[in-house]
C-alpha cells in the first residue's frame, strides 16, 4: 500500500512540506482536525443545553445549572476564533519557510542553465511557470487534501452523533429517501 502511495502526488506534496518544516505541518493537520470536530462538540453541548432547560422548566432546577453548558458553548466559540487566527499564522509561517527553501534552489538551477535553454522561448516559458510561486502551488495541494479530510471528519462526526442520539432517524431517512 505504501509502495503504491509513494508514486502519487499526495506523497510528493507531503514529503515536500515535511522537508520544509515537519512540526508546522503536523500542527496544521492537528489544528485542522480539531476545527473539524468543533461542530460535533457544539451540537452535543447545544443538545445538552436544551435538555437542561427542559429539565429546569419541568422539575424546577435553579438557573445556575444552565451556566456550565453556556460556558462550554462560549468557550468553544472562543477556541474556534483563536484557532482560526493560529491557523492563519501557521499557514503564513509554513509558506515563508517553503519559499525560503525552494525559491533559492530554483534560482541556483536557473543560474546553472546553459545559454541555449534561455534562448529557447519554450524552455524560458517552462522555467517562468515553475518559478511562479511554486511553494504556493504545493501548499494549495496540501490545503485541498487537508480540507477534504476535514470535511469527511466533520460529516462523519456529525452523522455519528445524530445516529448515536437519534438512531431511529436513520431508519426513517432510509424509508423516506429510498423510493419503493
Amino acid at each position: 500500500m505504501i509502495k503504491r502511495l509513494k508514486n502519487t502526488w499526495i506523497w510528493y506534496v507531503l514529503s515536500v512540506i515535511y522537508q520544509a518544516n515537519k512540526w508546522l505541518m503536523f500542527l496544521l493537520v492537528f489544528l485542522n482536525v480539531f476545527i473539524a470536530l468543533i461542530p460535533m462538540i457544539q451540537v452535543i453541548a447545544f443538545a445538552n443545553l436544551i435538555d437542561t432547560v427542559i429539565q429546569m422548566k419541568q422539575v424546577g432546577f435553579s438557573s445556575l445549572t444552565v451556566l456550565p453548558v453556556i460556558g462550554i458553548l462560549i468557550l468553544l466559540l472562543i477556541i474556534k476564533s483563536f484557532s482560526e487566527k493560529i491557523y492563519s499564522l501557521i499557514n503564513t509561517s509554513l509558506i515563508n519557510r517553503m519559499r525560503n527553501g525552494y525559491v533559492m534552489t530554483l534560482l541556483e538551477k536557473h543560474a546553472r542553465l546553459e545559454y541555449k535553454y534561455l534562448e529557447n522561448p519554450e524552455g524560458l516559458d517552462l522555467f517562468a511557470r515553475v518559478m511562479n510561486s511554486p511553494e504556493q502551488k504545493i501548499y494549495d495541494c496540501l490545503m485541498n487534501l487537508i480540507g477534504t479530510i476535514s470535511l469527511f471528519i466533520t460529516i462523519i462526526s456529525l452523522g455519528s452523533t445524530i445516529v448515536y442520539y437519534t438512531w431511529y432517524i436513520g431508519f426513517l431517512l432510509l424509508v423516506v429517501v429510498i423510493p419503493p
